[in-house]
């Protein structure tokens, strides 16, 4: 009997966990925390946007806005140039791509940082693939290119043959009385 109260199952045929497991383990670990902590970072943000667009949208929205009339004054209108819409107009729509960016690149982030604490405990090698893409691409998350070298790195990790094998191997036993 274990601490737990139940019998330790027997091992199974995929339980010959030799160094080479140790070894890909501590292989995973360094790139894993790197994409959580690069996930974190960019959920950070993400909600930070999120938070000026509602709460304060004339704090960013205005001066982008006066910036753009002072740029356009005293210049004849390009080709094919629009006027610039009122401002109550260009903050409500500028808001809204803000929030919509924001809310896909929360979205992303944290599929980032769960597939970095899936990579950490070698289980969900499809998420942690995904994550490491995610990380990638640069529109994806709010920390734009920051991400593509650890995306890259936490991406050739995963592709190593002995990561691989020892995310399969990394199955949970069958409790005593379950079916195999």
């Amino acid at each position: 009997m274990s601490d737990f109260g139940n019998v330790p199952s027997q091992p199974s045929e995929f339980d010959d966990r030799g160094p080479w497991y140790y070894q890909a383990r501590r292989r995973v670990e360094s790139a894993a925390t790197a994409l959580q902590w690069y996930g974190m970072i960019s959920i950070f943000i993400a909600v930070m946007i999120l938070g000026v667009c509602v709460v304060s949208p004339d704090a960013v929205f205005r001066p982008a806005y006066d910036q753009m009339l002072e740029q356009r004054k005293g210049q004849p209108p390009a080709p094919g140039q629009k006027p610039l819409p009122p401002y109550d107009e260009f903050r409500t729509t500028a808001s809204m791509e803000w929030i919509i960016f924001a809310a896909i690149s929360l979205a992303c982030s944290a599929l980032i940082f769960l597939g970095g604490s899936k990579m950490k405990q070698l289980q969900g090698y499809g998420l942690s693939i995904a994550a490491s893409i995610l990380a990638i691409i640069p529109c994806t998350n709010s920390c734009c290119c920051a991400g593509l070298p650890i995306g890259v790195w936490a991406l050739m990790v995963l592709v190593n043959a002995d990561v691989k094998l020892a995310f399969s191997r990394n199955v949970p036993l069958p409790s005593e009385g379950e079916p195999i």
